[in-house]
């Protein structure tokens, strides 16, 4: 059993699955030297999992040595692949919910690229939220758009509100309850307020196995069953839940509820936790052993490899092994990047052309559904290598 309650239902009827030690505690944050990256903030991840709500969280994670700022960066609009899934869901949104001339806010917007999105494809008008946003960044539509440098609150609003967005930001929150209650409240004067919130799927690390997905900043981590039965409890009606970009996402789409009873909606069998949770430490297990014999048998055939991204599954893949030395090149299309270096190794972070120089032998991609987009650009490159897949 686990010694912390579910920070979602507050049950106690918590169990222990995967323990990792020492990982960084910052997966975005552009680190200016090696030295600084090799010394970065560390905290353990103790997986657990509630049997009550079905949600699994890291027992032993502290706030403490989280701070973002500016210098985060985990965007991915440099890539083609995501685009087109950000720009289909915006489009989508807006078409769902009659968003014409209407007031969008989003919270935890990032570089703002979504938000602008929304706000062009209605048009409408636009709020977003972060304490990362880069305040001497150019706005793309100052008319119709406004960035806020803080957490959100409702009074920066303005008043009625129709469609409040928020992505990939709930597992990063301690206490996702109190902030969604928070978000209830908030819309007490915004009755009809459309509720969209996105996470990375739970399913997606404990059935099909991405355990490069187990990070420190990701103190929750959500399925069917959890999420939709925490915005119950936190005073909403549950629209829709949907899968997205290769069942990676997970989406809830909600409203605030005004009277009477509220249930959350019924779970596919297929999408219950507890049927794949228990395997799952075992299989952790194994695929870190397989990887590792992997990136030796590469290493002793004097192979150079190259990882491509360097986002939060590179740095949880690097920091799993001593992979320091295995490892020639990590590069990223992110151009803020360049240059800065990897939470943990140290690593600097290169622009793909870099590899047309350094020709590696085999390629690793940590997230599959950008394999085709690589592979393109790597024959772009005149290059002929392995691709492998994380």
């Amino acid at each position: 059993m686990s010694s912390k309650n579910c920070p979602a239902c507050g049950s106690g009827d918590v169990v222990g699955v995967v323990r990792i030690e020492a990982m960084p505690v910052h997966i975005g944050s552009l680190w200016a030297s090696a030295e600084e990256a090799r010394g970065c903030p560390r905290g353990d991840i103790d997986l657990s999992h509630c049997r009550a709500c079905q949600l699994v969280f890291n027992a032993a994670f502290d706030p403490e040595p989280l701070e973002y700022t500016h210098t985060y960066d985990n965007s991915l609009e440099g890539s083609a692949v995501f685009m087109d899934f950000a720009t289909t869901l915006a489009k989508s949104l807006v078409e769902r919910y009659g968003l014409r001339e209407k007031k969008v806010v989003e919270i935890g917007c990032g570089k703002g690229k979504f938000i602008e999105l929304l706000c062009q494809y209605g048009p409408n008008r636009g709020i977003g939220f972060d304490t990362t946003y880069d305040s001497t960044a150019p706005n793309p539509a100052p008319d119709r758009l406004e960035f806020v440098k803080a957490h959100y609150s409702a009074e920066q609003t303005g008043g009625d509100v129709d469609l409040v967005v928020s992505r990939h930001v709930l597992e990063h929150i301690p206490d996702p309850a109190g902030f969604l209650r928070m978000l209830r409240e908030s819309l007490d004067d915004s009755p009809n307020a459309a509720v969209y919130v996105e996470v990375p799927e739970v399913m997606w690390i404990v059935r099909d196995l991405s355990i490069w997905d187990v990070i420190y900043e990701h103190c929750n981590y959500f399925g069917h069953e959890s999420l939709s039965s925490l915005f119950v409890r936190c005073g909403f009606d549950v629209i829709r839940l949907d899968n997205h970009f290769g069942d990676q996402f997970l989406s809830i789409e909600a409203r605030p509820h005004h009277g009477g009873g509220s249930a959350a909606p019924p779970i596919d069998e297929s999408l219950r936790v507890a049927r794949r949770i228990e395997a799952f430490a075992e299989h952790f297990r194994r695929l870190r052993s397989e990887w590792g014999d992997t990136l030796a048998k590469l290493s002793a055939g004097n192979k150079r490899v190259a990882i491509w991204a360097a986002g939060a599954k590179t740095v949880s893949f690097m920091n799993l092994f001593d992979a320091s030395r295995r490892i020639d090149s990590i590069v990223d299309i992110n151009t803020r990047k360049h240059g800065m270096h990897l939470p943990g190794t140290g690593h600097v972070i290169l622009a793909p052309e870099a590899l047309i120089d350094r020709r590696p032998d085999t390629v690793i991609v940590m997230n599959a559904a950008y394999r085709e987009e690589i592979a393109a650009h790597l024959d772009g490159m005149g290059l002929d290598v392995e691709i492998l897949s994380a």
